[in-house]
């Protein structure tokens, strides 16, 4: 009964206080802080252009907008076209019947990805011969968003195809 004093019992709610306070400001941290799933689904590459099919997925509790993507080869860096261009085209036909015409386009940046949310699309880069003939696994491709500094990710990728053997 010596120990159950007022007092006591005061400092012992206020230590549960600070205590619950931070363990709160630790959730909560992360649970919003940036966190970003990215996967290289396909790799295509012609002679100057590298295409990648890639998917990013948003694991935060706050939405993030992707500014841009670039590739980073030897301390060069290659970023991907902001504004959306045709990747390729498919054309169905039977016979002489054209029965389906699609064109592919890249992704417009920024792209919005709410929270825990996700998207997937092409992205195209301009980048010299000797870097697309050299590539290695893993790619460096580094990501700027509006959260924070860019985010470097080494991607890895299982395969790639020519341009010309796709179609």
């Amino acid at each position: 009964m010596k120990y159950l004093t007022r007092d006591n019992i005061t400092l012992a709610l206020s230590i549960i206080g600070s205590a619950g306070t931070v363990i709160t400001w630790i959730v909560s941290y992360v649970k919003s802080r940036k966190n970003l799933s990215v996967k290289i689904v396909k790799l295509l590459r012609s002679k100057n252009i590298m295409i990648l099919y890639i998917m990013i997925n948003n694991k935060s509790r706050l939405p993030i907008a992707i500014e841009s993507l670039s590739i980073t080869y030897k301390d060069k860096i290659f970023p991907c076209a902001l504004i959306p261009k045709k990747t390729f085209e498919r054309t169905t036909k039977t016979g002489s019947v054209i029965k389906e015409n699609k064109s592919y386009y890249t992704l417009q940046l920024p792209i919005y990805l709410p929270s825990l949310g996700g998207t997937s699309g092409y992205f195209l880069f301009d980048i010299p011969e000797e870097v697309s003939q050299n590539l290695s696994t893993p790619l460096t491709v580094l990501i700027h968003s509006n959260r924070g500094k860019a985010t470097e990710m080494k991607l890895p990728f299982e395969s790639v195809e020519s341009w010309e053997e796709m179609f």
